[in-house]
């Protein structure tokens, strides 16, 4: 399978005063890099510490991660592909060990992740395997505890105890190694989350993405847990998010300077499109704006966030 960066990055503009949607965005011609079967998920960052972005991907039918660097004119070339033990889910980076270098998190099917420590060169060890709890389906990393290290969020879609969605914190002690994992019910349906802080008190906030009682009930909702900075949360709050949200993007979309979120709302029962969210900077959120996504080239899509550019892909 191939990796066509033509239509895998295009942009959603955002003015001043609302939304603006590029219908008819124009690109230079696309290149192709050669990526593994059923790709899940891409994230973006420096990997080999030249300061230029790479991109990881995580290929779910050859159970493999391909890995390429940036060479800082918008070409890649190809690193060694790290081994994962499993089929990839979803990935995140972020440095778990305090050394100065991306390491991945990746979760597994059916219900492990593997943290791939990073040597700064693109390259990665061996994979340490970590099980997890019943139906995994999305992962995030941020400080939840204010000890500047980062720790894994696991949003679950069944909970050990029945069908109900539930969320998975691992606190991290710096060296690359967890505490005993804390659970947080979290909703019905749940289908992917964030770590940010979204009402400026600079404690970790989580927020879940949920269908609500399935794709036929209509009654998709944002879940948002706002931190109390020693890795509880506060009661959840919902908000309107369409009818099956299966995605979302942080950003401040409209200059405002507050965090924003945008939403993959569909594509199971009706075509895909998106909804943002515009924040108030308290931790709440407007109703949702809709914008229309283009069901020809959009069946399944997936958000990816520049953090440094706020722009979705």
């Amino acid at each position: 399978m191939t990796l066509n960066i033509r239509f895998r990055f295009a942009t959603i503009l955002i003015a001043s005063v609302g939304i603006v949607f590029a219908q008819k965005p124009s690109f230079a011609p696309g290149v192709n890099y050669l990526i593994g079967a059923t790709p899940q998920a891409v994230v973006i960052g420096d990997l080999n510490g030249d300061g230029v972005p790479d991109l990881a991907v995580t290929n779910f039918g050859s159970k493999s991660i391909s890995i390429y660097l940036g060479k800082g004119d918008g070409t890649l070339t190809a690193a060694p592909t790290p081994t994962v033990n499993g089929s990839p889910q979803s990935l995140v980076m972020a440095d778990l060990n305090g050394d100065g270098k991306l390491d991945l998190v990746i979760l597994l099917y059916p219900q492990r992740i593997a943290v791939l420590f990073g040597n700064g060169d693109g390259t990665f060890g061996s994979p340490i395997i970590l099980i997890v709890d019943k139906d995994p389906i999305g992962i995030a990393v941020g400080d939840l505890n204010g000890d500047g290290k980062p720790d894994i969020a696991i949003v679950n879609q069944t909970s050990p105890g029945g069908p109900v969605g539930y969320i998975t914190l691992l606190l991290n002690n710096g060296n690359g190694t967890f505490l005993p994992p804390l659970h947080l019910s979290a909703g019905q349906f749940p289908t992917r989350l964030k770590i940010a802080d979204i009402n400026g008190d600079g404690k970790g906030d989580l927020l879940v993405t949920d269908m609500g009682l399935g794709t036929l009930q209509r009654n998709g909702s944002l879940m948002v847990f706002l931190g109390n900075g020693d890795g509880t949360f506060q009661a959840a709050k919902h908000y309107a998010a369409g009818n099956t949200p299966v995605d979302l993007a942080l950003g401040d979309f409209n200059g405002d300077g507050r965090p924003d979120v945008a939403i993959v709302d569909g594509p199971y029962l009706e075509p895909s499109r998106l909804a943002v969210l515009l924040g108030n900077g308290d931790g709440s959120f407007q109703t949702p704006t809709f914008i229309p996504l283009d069901p020809a080239r959009m069946q399944l899509p997936w958000l990816t966030s520049t953090p440094t550019t706020n722009k979705i892909s």
